[in-house]
């Protein structure tokens, strides 16, 4: 398109050249009258030619010229810059200098203190926050309770635990899940345990009971509590194979986390060393130099262990 417009321009100075050569020779005739109009003709022609062609071919290359010259200006600018900037010197931060101290949010201060599914002092923190007004009924209440569940808990011994806080008085109240016997009532909906912890406190019931069994299991475990100088001591004992004296030189005292107590020893009726559940003993018992004692008893003034403790 722009050749087709410089092709045309070329015509039209072309024409007025002509024009120009036209008027030019009617200047060589005698006649006064064509001699005026020719050189009426030739200014007109000339002013054309000088105006157009300033404006269709000489403006262009001085806009041309004009933009190289500010080109050139803003190259030279970025050079000195350049030059400026690589003069400079270049200053490290000391490693002395400590980092910008981290912005620590609430929400993050808030994560930090609330641990889930972690034991820690005999239980472990499931679920924290806040319900609609609840209310249901204990064994051996007759009244139901009211209140809003504000944390949930697992003990070592496996039993789910509710907290349940009074709004107005801000008295809590811990309730073992086994010892509900009604429906439970949040808001306007009643829950069973699981729907509750499903769709109320939103746990995610596969992983909830399967830590509640990890628990149960762990539970089960006979830890060491007590090891004292051996204590020979006879007492009866229900075994798979009925009733048996047995004499014992008993050394340890053992539980697990359902809190079954037990106690090993050297036992010279299996010549081996045993562990027996003391809710297996079926007699008092009878320690050399000491009168007999029940169990408990037995621990606090033979064994010296204060089962309190």
């Amino acid at each position: 398109m722009s050749k087709i417009l410089f092709a045309l321009k070329i015509l039209v100075v072309l024409f007025l050249v002509l024009f120009f050569a036209a008027g030019l020779n009617l200047t060589l005739t005698p006649n006064e009258k064509d001699k005026g109009v020719s050189i009426f003709m030739l200014i007109v022609t000339g002013s054309l030619i000088i105006c157009l062609s300033r404006w269709w071919f000489f403006s262009k290359k001085k806009k041309e010229k004009k933009q190289e010259q500010q080109i050139r200006i803003k190259s030279d600018i970025e050079e000195e810059a350049v030059k400026e900037f690589s003069q400079r010197p270049i200053i490290t931060q000391s490693n002395d200098v400590a980092p910008p101290a981290r912005i620590v949010t609430v929400d993050e201060v808030y994560e930090e203190l609330i641990k889930t599914y972690v034991m820690e002092n005999g239980n472990s923190l499931i679920w924290q926050g806040t319900t609609k007004p609840a209310s249901f009924r204990v064994r051996g209440e007759t009244n139901k309770l009211y209140g809003i569940f504000t944390r949930l808990y697992i003990y070592e011994n496996g039993e789910f635990y509710l907290e349940l806080t009074d709004p107005t008085t801000g008295e809590v109240s811990l309730i073992a899940e086994k010892e509900i016997i009604t429906a439970i009532t949040v808001g306007a909906s009643r829950y069973d345990f699981k729907d509750l912890c499903k769709k109320n406190f939103k746990l995610d019931l596969h992983e909830l009971f399967e830590y509640a069994k990890d628990v149960r299991y762990a539970a089960k475990e006979i830890n060491l509590i007590a090891e004292f100088p051996a204590i020979p001591t006879t007492f009866t004992y229900l075994s798979n194979s009925g009733k048996t004296k047995r004499t014992v030189d008993i050394t340890q005292y053992k539980k697990n986390g359902y809190g079954d107590e037990y106690f090993a020893g050297y036992c010279h009726t299996r010549n081996e060393f045993r562990t027996f559940a003391a809710r297996k003993i079926q007699t008092m018992m009878a320690s050399e130099g000491h009168k007999k004692y029940y169990f408990n008893d037995w621990l606090t003034n033979v064994a010296g262990i204060n089962v309190n403790n």
